[in-house]
């Protein structure tokens, strides 16, 4: 099975997020204020590879094991890794930017963030720049 990036983990895209790994739930919530991520990483894939991947649900869920719903549009509804993150797409730039409103869904009702991927194409390779804040 083909896979988006070697180092899916380093995003926790291998299965749940870090923050279910790490046990935050309903009754142990996270953090106040959430920290920001900002993490890069090289996958060896074409950008337009990777965002196919980002934004089909089918591919989605080969490469975190969970499954998915993802609209193609700005403002349509994704929800990911099993339902556990729910939200919008606020932009999408093919094959180089998807900006979207992400809540877990145990977080209260209005709580979002916003994750951003930057993807940078390097020929085969693509730099992933992940911002979530």
């Amino acid at each position: 099975a083909w896979r988006v990036c070697a180092n899916c983990s380093a995003f926790g895209w291998a299965g749940a997020s870090r923050l279910w790994r790490r046990g935050y739930t309903r009754s142990r919530p996270l953090p106040e204020p959430m920290p920001t991520i900002h993490h890069e990483v090289i996958v060896e894939a074409a950008a337009d590879r990777i965002y196919a991947a980002l934004m089909n649900a089918a591919e989605h869920a080969e490469f975190t094991g969970l499954p998915a719903e993802i609209g193609r549009a700005e403002g349509e509804a994704f929800a990911l890794f099993g339902g556990r993150v729910v939200g919008r797409h606020l932009e999408l730039v093919p094959n180089r930017r998807i900006v979207q409103a992400w809540r877990a869904t145990h977080w209260p009702d209005g709580v979002y963030t916003v994750v951003r991927l930057e993807l940078h194409g390097e020929g085969a390779r693509t730099r992933v720049v992940l911002d979530h804040d």
